[in-house]
C-alpha cells in the first residue's frame, strides 16, 4: 500500500483552506471542526500534486498536527535566542534541522503564525486593539464638559467648593482654623504621632538616564544561562534515573499523554521510538518545560526520518 506523499504545493493548498474555514468561523478553541478537515481533503485531492495514495481527511488533520508541532519548537527557539525569524533563515546550526533542511516551516512559517496563534507574524494587517479601542471611542472633548483655568479654581472662594454637590463636610484642620486655632496647635498633634520605622530593603536610587545597554545585555544573558543550567541538571536527573525500564517507559509515555500535544498518529511514531530508545525516553522525562519536550521529540522524529 502507497504512503501519502506531501509537497509544497499540497501543504500550501491545505493551508490555503484553512485559511478560508477559519474566515468561515470553523475554527474552535479545542481546535478545527470536522466540516474543515473534509473541506481540506477535497481540495488538496483536486489542486494538490496528487502524489502518492489519497489524502483522507485524518491524513490532512495528522499532517497539520506535525507542522503545527514544528512550528511551535521553532517558534520557541527563536524566543530563547533573542532573535527573530529573518535570524533563523540566516543560521545554519538550527537545531531542528530536519525542518530547516526541507525549508517547509521556514515557507509556511507565516501562515502557520496566522493559524495557530491568531495574528500575522509579520505584523502586516495585525490586530492591534489599542486603534481598535481608539476609534471606538469617542472623543474625550466631546463627553467632558469644559473645565476651569487653573486661575479660576485658585480664585474659588470656600463658599463655592462647600456649595459643591457631593462635597463632603469640613475637615478638622478647617475647623480648627476657622476656630480660630493656631498652627502650632496643629503642628504639635501631627509630631506625637511615632514615625514608621525606616525600610532596610536596598533600593536602587532614583535615576533620571535609562540602564547601560551593556548591562541589559549582561543580565539578559545571565537571565539565559541560569535557565539553560537548571534544564540539563533536569536531564541529568532523568538519565540518572534508578527505575527499571518498563517504569520509565511508562512514565513517558503517561507524560506524552498529559502534554496531548502530538495526533494519534505521530504519538504512534514517538512510541516506537521510546520502544527503541529508552535514552530519548529518558530525556524526554527529565525536560521540565512543556515547549521543550515537544520540540526535543520533534528533532529526534526529525532525525530518524519518522515525521
Amino acid at each position: 500500500m502507497s504512503r501519502c506523499e506531501w509537497t509544497n504545493s499540497d501543504i500550501d493548498v491545505m493551508i490555503e483552506e484553512l485559511k478560508n474555514q477559519k474566515t468561515l468561523g470553523n475554527q474552535a478553541q479545542s481546535g478545527w471542526k470536522s466540516d474543515a478537515w473534509t473541506s481540506v481533503c477535497k481540495r488538496v485531492n483536486s489542486e494538490g500534486s496528487q502524489k502518492g495514495a489519497p489524502k483522507t481527511a485524518k491524513k490532512c488533520q495528522d499532517k497539520f498536527g506535525a507542522l503545527k508541532n514544528a512550528y511551535k519548537s521553532l517558534h520557541f527557539i527563536c524566543e530563547q535566542r533573542h532573535q527573530g525569524l529573518d535570524g533563523m533563515r540566516k543560521e545554519d546550526g538550527c537545531s531542528n534541522r530536519g525542518m530547516m533542511r526541507s525549508g517547509r516551516l521556514l515557507l509556511f512559517h507565516d501562515d502557520m503564525f496566522a493559524l495557530v496563534d491568531g495574528k500575522i507574524a509579520t505584523g502586516a494587517k495585525a490586530f492591534h486593539p489599542s486603534e481598535t479601542i481608539g476609534t471606538s471611542l469617542p472623543s474625550q472633548s466631546s463627553e467632558m464638559p469644559e473645565s476651569q483655568s487653573p486661575e479660576a479654581e485658585s480664585q474659588s472662594s470656600p463658599s463655592q467648593i462647600e456649595q459643591t454637590p457631593g462635597a463632603g463636610a469640613p475637615s478638622p484642620i478647617q475647623t480648627s482654623l476657622s476656630n480660630g486655632s493656631s498652627l502650632a496647635s496643629i503642628s504639635s498633634g501631627l509630631s506625637t504621632q511615632t514615625p514608621a520605622p525606616p525600610s532596610r530593603k536596598r533600593v536602587r536610587a532614583e535615576s533620571d538616564s535609562p540602564e547601560p545597554e551593556a548591562y541589559k545585555r549582561r543580565r539578559r544573558q545571565a537571565d539565559s544561562l541560569s535557565e539553560v543550567a537548571v534544564a540539563l541538571r533536569a536531564i541529568g536527573d532523568g538519565l540518572s534515573a534508578t527505575e527499571a525500564t518498563p517504569q520509565r517507559r511508562r512514565k513517558a509515555i503517561a507524560q506524552l499523554e498529559k502534554d496531548g500535544e502530538f495526533s494519534p498518529e505521530s504519538k504512534r511514531r514517538v512510541l516506537r521510538v521510546f520502544r527503541k530508545h529508552m535514552d530519548i525516553a529518558d530525556t524526554f522525562l527529565g525536560i521540565t518545560d512543556k515547549e521543550t519536550r515537544t520540540g526535543y521529540l520533534l528533532d529526534e522524529l526529525n532525525d530518524i526520518d519518522l515525521l
